[in-house]
């Protein structure tokens, strides 16, 4: 798999499932790739995944597509790729707050900076 950079990051497994799932994480990362260039995601497979990575960044995003898909990497482990195209509009999470791609991080936006994306 690749390294973390400006359009990409890799999440463990355990992001998106059990107890410890963090769809926040997820989704303001998804909003910053959304505001920046795009970008994607690399995660762990389990079966039935890409539909409820799908459903739940829909759930928590606004104006912020994703594609899902599985993966092969060369040590033959599998991971699931998830395209996050650029925005045409706005992209925020649903509880209304912007995030920036800035390098390897999502960097909130806020005040006069959001009226610039």
């Amino acid at each position: 798999m690749m390294l973390e950079d400006q359009n990409t990051e890799r999440k463990s497994l355990r992001k998106v499932t059990g107890k410890g799932a963090d769809w926040d994480g997820l989704a303001r990362t998804c909003v910053s790739f959304a505001n920046g260039s795009g970008g994607r995601l690399l995660i762990c497979i389990e079966a039935d995944l890409l539909t409820r990575i799908r459903r739940r960044i829909a759930e928590l995003t606004v104006n912020v597509q994703v594609l899902p898909s599985s993966q092969q990497a060369a040590n033959g482990g599998e991971y699931v790729e998830v395209v996050v195209p650029h925005s045409a509009n706005v992209a925020s999470t649903s509880d209304g707050r912007y995030f920036l791609r800035i390098a390897d991080s999502s960097v909130p936006v806020v005040g006069d900076d959001v009226l610039r994306l």
